[in-house]
C-alpha cells in the first residue's frame, strides 16, 4: 500500500501498489527464514460490510491456519482496531465524525458507543478455537473494495473454505 496526499480529495490516500501479492503466509515463512524467529499477524483489517469483514477474517484466519498446517510456530493475530474508527476514514486530517467501519466491533452512530456485530461473535468462537477458517461464510466484496483486493494471493480459492487435518485440530488444542 502506498499513501499519497490527494488534491482532488484534498486528504491523505491509500492505493495498491501490488500487482501480484503472494499473500501473508508466504511472507510470514520468508520472515521466519531470514530471523528464526515465531510469527504473529499483528495487525490486519479491512473497512466494508460486517459481511465482508468477515470475509478478511476469512482469508487472513485460513493463512494462519496454512502456517500452522507447515508447522511454523504461530502465536498470535490480531485484528486493528477492535472498534470501528472516526477520523481514519479522512487521514484523521480533520475532525469530522464520519464512522469508518473497519472494527471488529460497529460504533453506534448517535452515541458512538460499541455495538456487538455477527464479526465480534465470529472472532470471539476464532478465538476460542470452536470454528475455524473454513467454517466462515465469503460474501463477495462490493466492487471498489474488490478492485482493492483483486491481487491478493488465493483470496478466491478461500472461499468456500477448505477443511483441516487432524494434526491442526491436534495442535490448534496444544495452544
Amino acid at each position: 500500500m502506498s499513501w499519497y496526499w490527494s488534491k482532488e480529495k484534498r486528504r491523505s490516500d491509500i492505493a495498491a501498489v501490488m500487482q501480484n501479492s503472494r499473500g501473508f503466509a508466504s511472507i510470514a515463512e520468508d520472515y521466519r527464514v531470514r530471523y528464526g524467529l515465531r510469527i504473529m499477524l499483528s495487525q490486519t483489517n479491512v473497512p466494508g460490510s460486517v459481511r465482508e469483514r468477515i470475509s478478511w477474517l476469512k482469508y487472513m484466519e485460513a493463512e494462519c491456519e496454512e502456517l500452522v498446517l507447515a508447522g511454523h510456530d504461530f502465536r498470535g493475530f490480531c485484528w486493528c482496531p477492535s472498534i470501528d474508527t472516526t477520523e481514519w476514514i479522512n487521514g484523521c486530517t480533520r475532525i469530522t465524525g464520519q464512522i469508518d467501519p473497519q472494527g471488529i466491533w460497529s460504533l453506534d452512530p448517535e452515541r458512538l458507543t460499541r455495538l456487538d456485530t455477527e464479526l465480534s461473535y465470529t472472532y470471539g468462537a476464532l478465538a476460542r478455537g470452536e470454528i475455524l477458517s473454513a467454517d466462515l461464510p465469503f460474501d463477495n466484496f462490493e466492487p471498489s473494495l474488490q478492485k482493492r483486493l483483486q491481487h491478493y494471493h488465493g483470496i478466491r480459492s478461500r472461499q468456500p473454505g477448505r477443511k483441516l487435518s487432524a494434526s491442526y485440530e491436534l495442535e490448534r488444542a496444544r495452544v
